[in-house]
């Protein structure tokens, strides 16, 4: 029983460690950086946790990653500027606060974690960069429908030309005739 009860201690308190939380820490964003230079969102993806990936849509989650990706640049330096290490009900989660910089400007990010050692995996990324929003990539735009040409039969000879509001446009008015009268 007294061996038992050690070995919880020991995890409890392994888990507890805020040194040893960082260090996890540091490493999953060493990585996150990592992948996310490479656009590796699958990654990512696959690395965080259930409560991450019910929060989005993996659609929705390769989108923001891209645009984001696309208004940042590459990852190029960060540090520390606080972190946060809780153990609530035996779930330890680590919140590490980071000034960094990037190809476009600077940023801070703040990455929480839950769980601990080989089960830490991310929870939230939140990211509050000086550059600027890139644009949201264009709806594909459908192809515009062309009548049929003059073999096709039925056009009165349209010849191929676009429908849609510009075939729909009225023409314009006729100039008023000359009356040779020189008003």
């Amino acid at each position: 029983m007294r061996k038992m009860c050690a070995a919880s201690l020991a995890l409890v308190l392994a888990a507890c460690n805020p040194m040893a939380q960082m260090s996890d820490a540091d490493s999953e964003i060493a990585e996150f950086h990592e992948n996310f230079n490479a656009s590796n969102w699958d990654a990512i993806w696959n690395g965080a946790s259930d409560d991450f990936r019910a929060s989005l849509t993996r659609q929705e989650f390769d989108a923001f990653m891209d645009r984001m990706r696309a208004s940042v640049g590459e990852y190029q330096d960060g540090s520390q500027a606080g972190f946060n290490v809780n153990t609530n009900n035996g779930v330890t989660t680590t919140e590490i606060t980071l000034d960094t910089t990037y190809e476009n400007g600077t940023a801070d990010e703040v990455f929480t974690f839950v769980g601990s050692g080989e089960q830490m995996q991310l929870l939230n990324w939140n990211i509050d960069s000086t550059a600027p929003w890139a644009d949201e990539p264009a709806a594909q735009q459908p192809e515009p429908q062309m009548a049929p040409g003059p073999d096709a039969g039925g056009d009165e000879g349209m010849g191929g030309k676009p429908m849609g509001d510009a075939a729909a446009a009225p023409a314009p008015a006729p100039a008023p005739a000359d009356t040779g009268t020189g008003k």
